[in-house]
């Protein structure tokens, strides 16, 4: 049992100090105070028929006061429904709450005082509002023992002198019941509400997980239109920039590392493309053993892309550089560049791969498997659309399998030069 109430309390802390369950709270139950404030116009209106069968004396002062406050409270609405927000909702609660804790008192009096019992009511009336309210437990208590002051403090001076002080400790034992019971309430409607919360943070993180996994391997844009589309997605962009990769005696050195080791370093190496990708806002397409594919321009067309693949390049050999200085190995690549229009699309039903397919692509394969180890080996194409921002060291005409012949270059330095001239 002790450990039962420790627990009570324990989830009572929880839920007090989680901001963000009590910002969802106040978020989820706006139509509560819409609804609340409504049925206490409606209760407050509606019981004036009480006033009349009963045969209360002061019935135009219970009209005036029924009258008053049933205004206040959908006055409260309108206030609300101009620019609604959860910080108003909160606002727009209280202040109906306490516009029904002044009401309470002044109807007990005029419907005859001690001796009414209109308080009955009204307490069924707070204990509804309370229960339901998006506060937390420790607000609910603190509003109902504000409640129970007003309460006494206005009824006592009203009464004055004439004040039965049986009835009165009659009422605030029966006030103490009634806000126990709504304290009750309020917990278990935290307690539940508490449990949706948690249960759509877990799902909204997993949600996320999943995201991520998908945009590892898929492109975002892709990513978001294989979820709101269906059928085949597929796309022809006429102007992108192919680039192949390849690690030069990757075989041999496979054979002499363990297997950790080579693995830790195709990690590090691809890890470090990958940060390179996203620095030049390009796409890598896959990798395959040790070769890496990348495209400029594609899904997100852009003009600039060929600029952006071959700053690229240079900083992926001057990347290899460094991690072979650190592990001790000869790392080399061989680059080759291709520009021209492909085909996009979404292939496969279980693991997704986005993909690129034309001739644009088989020649920029071609130009890593006909290039030099460190160097940047790219097509005539590729040398025209950039010849006023890099230097290229011209290999004159030969024969590339597949291809025929075909005139390409190199990029002659590791750094761009900006408006110089171009030697070939």
């Amino acid at each position: 049992m002790i450990r039962r109430w420790f627990g009570i309390l324990k989830d009572i802390s929880r839920q007090n100090h989680d901001q963000n369950f009590i910002s969802y709270l106040e978020r989820n139950m706006v139509i509560y105070g819409v609804v609340k404030t409504l049925f206490g116009a409606a209760m407050v209106m509606g019981f004036y028929g009480l006033d009349v069968s009963l045969g209360l004396e002061r019935l135009k002062e219970l009209l005036l006061l029924r009258s008053i406050t049933a205004s206040l409270l959908l006055l409260n609405i309108a206030l609300f429904f101009y620019r609604p927000s959860a910080t108003k909702n909160r606002v727009q609660m209280i202040v109906a709450y306490y516009i029904l804790v002044f009401y309470s008192p002044v109807l007990t009096y005029l419907a005859g005082g001690f001796q009414s019992s209109y308080w009955a009511g009204m307490n069924f009336i707070l204990i509804f509002w309370l229960g339901l309210a998006p506060f937390n437990f420790f607000k609910t208590i603190g509003h109902a023992c504000v409640f129970v002051m007003i309460y006494n403090g206005i009824l006592f001076s009203l009464c004055w002198p004439v004040v039965d002080s049986v009835k009165l400790i009659e009422y605030n034992i029966f006030l103490l019941g009634t806000f126990a019971i709504g304290g009750v309430i309020t917990y278990f409607n935290n307690y539940n509400a508490y449990k949706v919360f948690t249960a759509n943070v877990e799902l909204n993180a997993e949600r996320e997980k999943s995201e991520s996994l998908l945009l590892s391997i898929l492109p975002r844009e892709i990513a978001h239109r294989l979820k709101v589309e269906r059928g085949i997605i597929a796309n022809k962009y006429e102007h992108v920039t192919v680039l192949f990769s390849d690690l030069v005696g990757f075989t041999s050195l496979s054979e002499s590392l363990e297997p950790e080791r080579l693995v830790q370093i195709l990690n590090e190496i691809f890890s470090k493309f990958d940060l390179l990708t996203e620095k030049h806002d390009l796409e890598k397409i896959k990798t395959i053993g040790d070769a890496y594919m990348v495209v400029g321009g594609a899904p997100v067309e852009s003009a600039d892309h060929t600029i952006r693949i071959l700053n690229f390049a240079i900083e992926m050999n001057e990347a290899m550089k460094e991690i072979s200085s650190r592990y001790g190995e000869k790392l080399v690549l061989r680059i080759g560049i291709h520009s021209g229009p492909v085909i996009a699309g979404v292939i496969g039903s279980k693991k997704f791969a986005y993909d690129l397919w034309g001739d644009t692509v088989n020649t920029a394969s071609r130009m890593e498997s006909h290039g030099a180890p460190g160097r940047i080996h790219v097509t005539e194409r590729v040398y025209t659309n950039a010849r006023d921002l890099f230097r290229f060291e011209d290999r004159g005409v030969r024969e590339v399998k597949g291809k025929g012949l075909m005139r390409t270059f190199f990029i002659q330095a590791n750094v761009p030069v900006l408006n110089s001239p171009v030697e070939v």
